[in-house]
């Protein structure tokens, strides 16, 4: 029974003989490969906020591209002004503007159509 005791405290591969309180050995587990696999862990996290940074910054790049692009495409400034300059002075027919009932011709010269519906026009035949 003593030679077991002893097998247990002299075998230093699964146990590390550490000094408790009062002198007496104390058996502890080791370990050694806790510390590698939190290290490896920490890297692989750092590995993936890298990649998820790349993959952000590429797309943020490639939308900023396609946005300057599609500003590059649009009407002329010229043809745009004349465009609301014409709205301005004699107005509009599209529902969505806000210039649709607001002209300056409308507002000097008024407005004085009238809106109606003509009956149907029928032929009297003389007989």
């Amino acid at each position: 029974m003593n030679r077991m005791n002893n097998n247990r405290c002299h075998n230093s591969s699964a146990h590390a003989r550490t000094v408790g309180r009062g002198g007496h050995a104390r058996v502890a587990p080791q370990r050694r490969g806790v510390i590698l696999i939190v290290v490896l862990g920490m890297l692989s996290l750092f590995a993936l906020m890298a990649v998820s940074f790349v993959i952000v910054a590429r797309q943020s790049r490639m939308s900023s591209y396609v946005d300057a692009r599609y500003e590059q495409v649009g009407d002329p400034p010229e043809q745009v002004l004349d465009d609301v300059f014409k709205q301005v002075l004699r107005g509009t027919n599209t529902k969505t503007s806000v210039l649709q009932h607001a002209s300056l011709l409308e507002d000097f010269y008024g407005n004085d159509e009238v809106l109606a519906r003509s009956a149907p026009h029928h032929r009297w035949r003389a007989r």
